[in-house]
């Protein structure tokens, strides 16, 4: 699962998002997540350093840059764990 303030984030405005994985009985699974951008379904960014490994949580915060304004952008997390691959995805449009 994936939250985060909203699809809206402004330029360089803290924009802390959180994922929780966990199996079908409630309990954290540990995984990677890989965080990248996509433009039309092509992946045209990814977070630094690419790959983040966690128990159950993972917390973050982005700053978005000018040059993602006005773009329809796509926020997604591909989760890696030992029963299998996930991506969520989570549009946005960037606000100056």
């Amino acid at each position: 699962m994936l939250t985060a303030p909203g699809h809206s984030p402004r330029v360089n405005a803290a924009w802390p998002y959180s994922l929780r994985v966990s199996d079908s009985s409630g309990r954290p699974l540990a995984g990677v997540v890989d965080i990248q951008f996509t433009f039309a379904g092509q992946v045209v960014g990814h977070d630094v350093p690419p790959s983040h490994r966690f128990v159950g949580r993972w917390h973050d915060i982005l700053r978005w840059p000018a040059r993602s304004v006005g773009y329809p952008l796509a926020f997604e997390a591909v989760v890696h764990t030992a029963q299998g691959t996930q991506t969520i995805d989570y549009p946005v449009h960037v606000r100056p």
